[in-house]
């Protein structure tokens, strides 16, 4: 299957999943983690592979 039979564009998906962690931790109140890169990819990673689950 590729990313054109499902419907969506890899980089898209993982720029959103990117602003969504950091807005998720600067809302709660974790701002210092959301300046962190690698925290702030792994829990993208986590919403991506969610997303992913949920298509």
């Amino acid at each position: 299957m590729s990313n054109d039979d499902i419907g969506y564009d890899p980089s898209i998906l993982m720029a959103a999943c990117i602003q969504a962690a950091a807005t998720i931790m600067t809302a709660d109140g974790i701002s210092d983690q959301a300046k962190d890169p690698e925290a702030v990819a792994q829990m993208a990673a986590m919403i991506r592979d969610e997303a992913l689950l949920q298509m």
